[in-house]
């Protein structure tokens, strides 16, 4: 997703260089604060949601592709002040009409935009019960492409913890995961998912938009420690690492 020169949105895909644009929505452009697709852009039950501030409330839109037609509708669910929003992805999972999206404090927001009935709720905060919200300086959400799993990661205020929370749907509830097995999680603030590994080497870890010199960063829940692509740099510290969340996004190649 990308604004172009007139403020309007457009999706691109940049393996193919196409190209679809989305009619203007009734609030600025600048003003959103996240959004996401839930399937193929080109798919007839492709929606856009997104999340924007609009003279200090919340406002929560969906723009629905139906046959070939773009539609925005749009709910205005309160105060922004009472969630404010994390730097991190919206998720769409397992169910066309829910997202998920966490606040700077951890906690999750649902946002169900139904045909017939649309509203937001805030549920308690992911995890980290014996950690003060103050403490939790970034979170992210993740998800496989099947939609079955999603993922929560919680980095401490200095960044020496990472800790990875899995939801059950059935009952909105976080578990802690220890060891994520063959399973790889990608996040930043713009784009996280959830893949499997192709080596054995390169599951239980969270790929950071973070650099140490030329080399990328990753996070290992086996060894608690963040290292280098390279593997010449283990640490629990990763103050002296180059953090380029603000400026990049990770992406997973599909012609569509």
């Amino acid at each position: 997703m990308s604004v172009d020169k007139t403020e309007s949105l457009l999706l691109f895909n940049p393996f193919t260089n196409q190209k679809i644009h989305i009619p203007d929505a009734w609030v600025p452009s600048h003003n959103i604060m996240a959004l996401t697709c839930t399937s193929s852009p080109t798919s007839s039950d492709c929606s856009v949601f997104l999340i924007c501030c609009f003279q200090g409330l919340m406002v929560f839109g969906c723009a629905q592709n139906g046959s070939g037609v773009w539609v925005w509708r749009f709910c205005i669910s309160g105060k922004l002040i009472n969630f404010p929003i994390s730097n991190c992805a919206i998720l769409s999972h397992n169910d066309e009409y829910l997202y998920y999206c966490l606040d700077v404090k951890g906690r999750v927001a649902i946002f169900h935009t139904g045909r017939f009935k649309w509203y937001f709720k805030k549920s308690r905060r992911v995890g980290w019960a014996d950690v003060p919200s103050k403490l939790v300086n970034r979170s992210y959400l993740a998800a496989g492409d099947d939609g079955k799993e999603a993922y929560a990661v919680i980095v401490s205020h200095n960044a020496t913890q990472v800790r990875v929370y899995k939801l059950n749907p059935s009952e909105a509830t976080w578990i802690r995961v220890e060891n994520l097995r063959d399973k790889m999680l990608f996040v930043s603030g713009t784009t996280s998912f959830v893949a499997r590994a192709t080596e054995k080497r390169m599951g239980n870890k969270i790929y950071f938009p973070k650099f140490h010199g030329k080399n990328g960063v990753f996070y290992s829940l086996t060894t608690k420690k963040y290292h280098s692509y390279d593997g010449q740099f283990p640490t629990e510290d990763p103050s002296g690492l180059i953090d380029v969340a603000s400026s990049s996004t990770w992406i997973q190649q599909s012609l569509y």
